[in-house]
């Protein structure tokens, strides 16, 4: 009993978090997206308001999402994920035996039986354990995500502890570790003390001018359906899942909100909001100058820059000099490097 309380003397305990069960949604969220004439017409051809069309297909579409899937409380986080549903009933059943152990502590027939589930338990965790981590060899191939979140678990924990030190304070509340992770990365950015402006020069007459620029649905869907579900909502609490799986049937309307987006020239407020979060680098956590900053964005608003990305590439990879090689697909450093001593060699074999 000491072991146990030293043990968890410095655990967190976090609140529960309230997510979406996508394994128990219902197949006719798609036919409502599709059918739902507030998310069709949430962005109409004739609005200027950027800001206020977001906010309308967002909110119609939050509203199919939560009417479609449920939500559930989901376990603490500092349980093994080897503790299924079974093992939860043993031990739900364990403790019911083991308060009327200490309720009727002279009965023998409680405490025997409260042996035994005891056993039984330890037992069952073995045993689950086991057969998780011969998973784990099994499913390296298909999902290595889940081997690496395992070894981060058991190696790196990225959870903020109970007390954070910064400029020789230690802090203790939520908001108090909050602001004091907040100044930290304020203070590691770079600000210009004066703003100086940047001479645009007209482009070259004989440079040819992308004067039409539109998005197709075909690219808004194709982008959609490549996201990956595991990454993490931003801002808006839109589910990268839902976007994925019904990337056909949003396309439209997504569609419709990038180009006009594009024509008006302005952006919605929200996308350029970012949820931060301090993920432990090394050192001490209770530091917090051995954090480093996580920026969440909205997903649609990555849509959108992966979507212009993909129009312009075309027109600007002609402009670019030879020698540009940085933030171009097949090529990086190293092939600048290699053209460098490329350069060299031709030259010493002319005698330059």
């Amino acid at each position: 009993m000491e072991f146990d309380v030293i043990a968890n003397r410095h655990r967190v305990t976090k609140a529960p978090r309230i997510v979406y069960n996508f394994k128990a949604a219902d197949d006719k969220l798609r036919s409502d997206i599709v059918n739902c004439e507030y998310l069709t017409n949430s962005v109409t051809d004739n609005s200027n308001d950027v800001d206020t069309c977001w906010r309308q297909w967002k909110t119609n579409l939050l509203r199919l999402i939560d009417s479609h899937i449920p939500k559930i409380k989901i376990r603490d986080a500092n349980t093994p994920p080897w503790i299924d549903k079974e093992v939860r009933h043993l031990l739900k059943k364990k403790e019911t035996t083991r308060r009327a152990t200490k309720k009727h502590h002279d009965n023998v027939r409680f405490l025997e039986k409260f042996s035994a589930l005891r056993k039984e338990v330890k037992t069952l965790i073995n045993v689950k354990q086991k057969e998780y981590n011969e998973s784990l060899g099994d499913s390296l191939k298909e999902n290595p995500k889940r081997f690496w979140n395992y070894f981060r678990r058991k190696t790196k924990s990225n959870s903020i502890p109970a007390n954070v030190t910064y400029n020789n304070e230690t802090f203790a509340s939520g908001p108090d570790k909050a602001d004091a992770f907040k100044w930290f990365f304020f203070s590691t950015c770079t600000q210009d003390s004066e703003s100086t402006a940047v001479a645009l020069s007209l482009p070259d007459p004989k440079t040819s001018l992308l004067e039409c620029f539109w998005i197709p649905e075909e690219d808004v869907s194709s982008l959609l359906a490549s996201l990956d579900p595991s990454k993490s909502p931003g801002p808006d609490s839109v589910p990268t899942l839902v976007l994925k799986e019904c990337a056909s049937e949003l396309a439209p309307s997504v569609c419709k909100l990038f180009n006009l987006s594009i024509e008006t020239g302005i952006v919605p407020s929200e996308w350029k909001i970012a949820l931060v979060f301090p993920v432990h680098k090394k050192g001490k956590n209770e530091e917090v100058t051995k954090y480093r900053p996580i920026s969440l964005l909205c997903v649609i608003s990555k849509v959108l820059e992966r979507c212009i990305y993909d129009r312009l590439k075309d027109h600007l990879c002609a402009l670019f000099h030879h020698a540009q090689h940085g933030f171009l697909k097949g090529r990086s450093t190293v092939t600048q490097l290699l053209t460098f001593y490329h350069e060299i060699d031709q030259a010493l074999d002319k005698d330059l």
